[in-house]
């Protein structure tokens, strides 16, 4: 058989992969925002069938002998075909390790999880969402230690590089420990310059339906496409692709202020737009999705940072708010909504954190996640040790559990290894807008227009249409001309601090 025969085995087999996960994917997408909840149990079970036979299919011998034709075969393959070899091969490799059991334990435990969470959240009690924590921590503990985790290899590495390949604790460290003092000089700079911001350009009682409207609106003019997406409501914001043509965002609302609703679905839409500009030719294939979450989390970032909190935006988009959403306590002028949009202060809640304090929320995450992952930490003491680390690199100390431990969703889905993709999406976010404004020099003229398609098709040039043919260092350095560090993000914040706070 010829290797362009086997490759024709491959993309038929992932294909088949891919559509399994596409199942399910649309079924936890059902579960955040339809499905009732004395539907959880039953979908807890189909969730786990889907896991498992995916998790069969993958591990097949069949798909094995593929592989291992292939491998012996690799001088033969063209660039493109190696990345599907790289991205199967390594998938498959992940998935050999782990038993279809396991699996299937996970996909019930977190489906289970997340009901507990979402009535833990809104009963601010963490004690409802506790036994089910404690059994996803075990079954990730499971699954690192099959992958080689716990011996010299951290507990956290094996999960990381699910979402990061090839990032491990190790470098996170060194990364956190280089962004936290600057960090915390900016946030303390704000803090002496004794400058408030007036954030009633924002604040008013704002008909939710007028909040879409305008998001709508934004999103419009950043090219994300709603006769190949929708909208819906969720308990916590987020994007799910499902193949060319179904890429679904979810938002959610304060009456008193835009900000949550405006931004987040600005940031959702950043995710959908990386969906919406995948390569079809490669769909279904495994080389395919996107390159990283860390990648993801850029393109997401960047709209919501570097576009919609510049004064450029504003410029563009303050008189289209004043005609949409009328009747907000303060003037729609440019000015006003960037130093608003803008705000340096500590808060408790991540999704809702300015700039320069974000990433201490994910440096928090980080920490806390590595203890409870390597029993360092008891999960019956986390919402402790959560409100004494908030406390102390952020400066807010939370009241409630649904302020603090309770806030985000990800472990209630098992993500854990999750939170420093946001931090490395930033970094990635600040040097790739570095490049944009370079190759296109007036870009931000086109902001104050509202001319924001430029840049979307910059950005799927130059990121989206490549999938994971590159890995995520080397497509973010290749679209940047140079390898991502963190100065491009210490620079824009530098910068803003500047030009709202004056120092």
């Amino acid at each position: 058989m010829t290797v362009q025969e086997k490759m024709r085995l491959l993309f038929e087999a992932w294909g088949r992969l891919s559509d399994l996960g596409r199942a399910r994917a649309i079924l936890e997408w059902d579960q955040e925002t339809m499905m009732p909840p004395a539907g959880t149990p039953h979908r807890a079970q189909v969730l786990a069938t889907l896991s498992g036979l995916a998790h069969e299919k993958l591990t097949s011998p069949e798909l094995g002998e593929i592989l291992a034709f292939l491998e012996e075969r690799k001088k033969e393959l063209d660039p493109l075909e190696a990345a599907h070899l790289r991205e199967a091969s390594r998938a498959r490799q992940r998935a050999v390790k782990i038993p279809r059991n396991l699996v299937e334990r996970q996909a019930r435990a977190t489906s289970l999880g997340l009901e507990a969470w979402k009535e833990a959240r809104s009963k601010s009690d963490y004690t409802l969402f506790l036994p089910h924590l404690q059994e996803i921590l075990e079954l990730k503990r499971e699954e690192s230690r099959c992958l080689g985790g716990g011996g010299e290899l951290d507990l956290y590495d094996p999960l990381l590089d699910q979402y990061e390949p090839g990032m491990t604790a190790k470098r996170l460290e060194d990364l956190f420990g280089g962004l936290q003092g600057p960090l915390a000089e900016l946030a303390g700079k704000v803090r002496e310059s004794g400058r408030k911001v007036d954030l009633s350009p924002f604040q008013g009682d704002l008909d939710p339906e007028a909040q879409l409207a305008f998001g709508r609106k934004v999103l419009a003019a950043m090219g994300f496409d709603l006769r190949a997406g929708r909208i819906d409501k969720a308990t916590h914001p987020f994007c799910s692709g499902h193949g060319p043509g179904d890429v679904r965002i979810t938002w959610r609302f304060d009456r008193g202020d835009l900000r949550p609703a405006l931004f987040g679905l600005i940031h959702e839409a950043g995710h959908g737009l990386y969906e919406q500009g995948l390569d079809p030719a490669l769909d279904r294939t495994p080389a395919g999705p996107a390159a990283s979450l860390g990648v993801h989390e850029s393109q997401s970032r960047l709209w919501e940072n570097l576009v919609a909190r510049s004064l450029p935006f504003w410029e563009g988009f303050a008189p289209l708010l004043e005609e949409v959403l009328p009747g907000r306590k303060g003037p729609a002028h440019p000015e006003a909504l960037f130093r608003a949009a803008g705000e340096v202060k500590p808060s408790l809640i991540r999704v809702e954190a300015d700039e320069v304090t974000y990433n201490l929320h994910i440096l928090l995450r980080f920490r806390l996640e590595r203890k409870l992952l390597s029993g360092e930490l008891p999960p019956a003491e986390a919402p402790a040790a959560w409100n004494d680390l908030s406390e102390e690199l952020i400066g807010v100390r939370p009241e409630r559990d649904a302020e603090g431990i309770l806030q985000d969703i990800h472990w209630a889905m098992g993500a854990v290894g999750y939170f420093p993709t946001y931090t490395l999406g930033n970094i990635y976010a600040a040097h790739l807008f570095e490049t944009a404004r370079r190759d296109i020099p007036v870009l931000e003229e086109g902001f104050k227009k509202r001319k924001l398609l430029p840049l979307r098709e910059w950005l799927r040039e130059k990121i989206h249409r490549h999938g994971s043919v590159l890995p995520p260092e080397r497509l973010v350095t290749e679209a940047a001309g140079a390898p991502p560090t963190p100065q491009a993000l210490l620079r824009h914040l530098e910068q803003k601090v500047s030009a709202l706070y004056g120092v």
